[in-house]
């Protein structure tokens, strides 16, 4: 079966079992090391380039036509009442993608005005503790690289973590309410800014592509149906690069019933399908470089676990691990079909 352009975007080295992205201009450039670095490429038998990360290109991307939605709500199974997500993917038009990002030392990189981005958007909502978060990845198709993550957690004790990538590290805005009276207001307009800095470190000359953890969602989404069963990217999560392997699960029969929405009616779906499972573990580099805080996908923890229609790449099913609730089934009550 011939790959599709987006599939051929994902190479893999079989004898490491390293997920590489091919990178591509993404708005800035990524930390480079003195020496070149070795990328082992499968054509046709074994071949060796050796290739600087700054002169990295690749004429393919991620198409969002090729994702089959827009929007979509989850549920616990477990707490149908007491825990939603909703998940939103779309495209952000060039003239809004400069004052969308966050700014504070001038030290950021430029964007170029014709660099197309995207933004994955994630709703948690927790209605048994009144908290609310919030996360909006703004990102560029070639490689899923992400040029900003902004994190709000509504409700007691309010914060926004808005994370800007940059040259050599990630730049955190931490911001918060000076007081009660601005916790009731937006989280634009709270005063209280505390800035840190963390350095990607030796372990970035490994990742010829750094990504963002929201965007494992959409990693999964189109490689699932590939070999090898096993593959390895680089995240930043809080305060560093985590090595995220995404492994192949067992095959299913699934029974699915969720609403699918257009416009301001629904359908209602009752069927079975053909699913796959995959599984993301994360680990940080043992390097005692930082002070790593635990992996989160979607406010997740452990092993996280994802389901997928085989046929149409839809996503299914989250399960993770929910701190104070243990093992958590998100599944898909409502889906948006890209137009």
């Amino acid at each position: 079966m011939q790959a599709t352009p987006f599939e051929e975007a994902f190479r893999f080295d079989e004898m490491t079992t390293t997920l590489v992205l091919h990178s591509v201009d993404s708005g800035f450039s990524r930390p480079q090391s003195r020496k070149p670095v070795v990328w082992v490429l499968l054509i046709v038998g074994l071949a060796i380039a050796i290739v600087s990360p700054a002169h990295a290109t690749s004429s393919l991307q991620f198409d969002i036509e090729r994702v089959p939605w827009e929007r979509l709500v989850f549920r616990s199974a477990e707490h149908p009442d007491e825990l939603r997500v909703e998940v939103t993917l779309k495209e952000v038009p060039k003239n809004q993608v400069e004052g969308s990002l966050d700014t504070n030392s001038g030290e950021d990189p430029s964007i170029d005005a014709a660099l197309d981005v995207l933004q994955l958007s994630s709703t948690i909502e927790v209605f048994y503790t009144g908290r609310t978060y919030r996360t909006d990845v703004l990102f560029t198709p070639a490689g899923l690289s992400p040029l900003q993550r902004r994190r709000d957690k509504i409700g007691s004790d309010p914060s926004r973590k808005s994370y800007r990538y940059q040259n050599e590290g990630v730049r955190r805005l931490r911001i918060e309410p000076s007081g009660d009276d601005e916790a009731a207001k937006e989280p634009g307009q709270w005063t209280r800014v505390r800035e840190t800095y963390f350095p990607y470190g030796r372990v970035a000359n490994e990742c010829p592509v750094l990504s963002d953890p929201s965007l494992l969602l959409i990693a999964a989404t189109m490689v699932f149906n590939q070999d090898p069963k096993t593959r390895t990217l680089c995240v930043f999560n809080k305060k560093g690069i985590h090595r995220a392997q995404l492994t192949d699960g067992a095959d299913a029969i699934m029974p699915i019933s969720y609403l699918e929405m257009e416009g301001t009616g629904h359908e209602k779906v009752n069927r079975k399908v053909d699913a796959k499972s995959i599984s993301i573990t994360a680990t940080p580099p043992n390097d005692g470089s930082i002070a790593f805080e635990p992996f989160e996908f979607f406010e997740m923890g452990g092993e996280i676990e994802l389901t997928f229609d085989r046929e149409n790449g839809l996503p299914l099913k989250i399960s993770g691990e929910i701190r104070g609730l243990g093992r958590v089934d998100f599944v898909l009550s409502e889906v948006s079909q890209r137009r």
